[in-house]
């Protein structure tokens, strides 16, 4: 796991002999040339490798009771940690969480290397969640698909430390996407 912001390979993508590279983490499959983000604007295709632009970039987190998510009878006097990351593959007219899930300006920077975000890796955000003494960490506010890989790295760290993992997804995901994340995420 990376200890300074850089690009981190995306886990699920199909490179093409001209190129091009299929991302595979949602229904979407977006197929990109060089320099091409996908509809979620997170991934981009540099020289047919495909990058994650916004792992350990965190755009929310929130120390709340589980019951603030759409999973509240699961440990209904747990409390949780929720973080989110930018970038989303869906465009939801009155989204309320656009400014933290969309994020184009900072993925935009990202893209350029020009970013000013605070850079989390997987160890820090497990120590926060620690440190306020919550029971777990809910991957929530875009869809944690996009951030797929960071989502892997720190849920692993967290079953280590003896946390639970939310996952609030709109669903919208591949079944290889699924596979990789289910042995990682309680509910």
């Amino acid at each position: 796991m990376p200890e300074n912001y850089q690009l981190v390979e995306t886990l699920l993508q199909q490179p093409l002999e001209n190129g091009d590279v299929v991302c595979n983490l949602c229904l979407w499959r977006c197929r990109l040339r060089h320099g091409q983000r996908g509809f979620c604007q997170a991934h981009v295709n540099r020289n047919g490798v495909l990058y994650n632009l916004s792992y350990g970039i965190v755009s929310a987190i929130e120390v709340e009771s589980i019951r603030n998510k759409p999973v509240y009878h699961y440990r209904p006097d747990s409390r949780v940690m929720s973080i989110g990351s930018y970038g989303c593959n869906f465009r939801c007219k009155g989204c309320h969480n656009l400014e933290i899930s969309w994020g184009v300006e900072a993925l935009d920077k990202l893209a350029r290397g020009q970013s000013t975000d605070a850079w989390v890796t997987p160890e820090q955000m497990v120590e926060t969640a620690l440190k306020h003494e919550v029971d777990g960490i809910a991957f929530t506010y875009s869809e944690p698909a996009v951030w797929l890989e960071y989502v892997l790295d720190v849920s692993k760290l967290a079953h280590e430390a003896g946390l639970f993992t939310v996952y609030v997804s709109n669903s919208f995901v591949t079944d290889e996407a699924l596979e990789l994340m289910a042995p990682h995420i309680d509910v």
